[in-house]
């Protein structure tokens, strides 16, 4: 099931602009080197070819079909349950940047 949802997950946040499922952009590099970067990583998971590492990412970061469904749409992204924006939030949700950092 691991290797169905990692497919699953680089092709819908892969292929899908930002805006459609997180509040915040967590990458840097552009749509279309984004989209490229998620086209090769579902290929290594079609193809067997994937490391412990990214087994163990995927196990992390997407355990389950219910937590994917979650992250699938930016008014349910789980903000909490994610690493890549539990730094940019505070305890009351505000980021940094609302509170007057950054």
């Amino acid at each position: 099931m691991t290797r169905m949802r990692a497919i699953w997950c680089c092709i819908w946040f892969g292929l899908m602009p930002w805006q459609v499922y997180q509040p915040i952009c967590h990458y840097r590099s552009g749509y279309w080197r984004h989209a490229w970067l998620n086209v090769r990583q579902a290929w290594v998971w079609i193809t067997f070819a994937e490391s412990a590492s990214a087994r163990k990412f995927e196990r992390e970061v997407n355990p389950s079909w219910a937590m994917v469904a979650k992250k699938m749409f930016r008014f349910t992204y789980p903000l909490a349950d994610s690493p890549f924006y539990a730094h940019k939030y505070n305890d009351q949700g505000q980021t940094r940047r609302e509170k007057g950092h950054e």
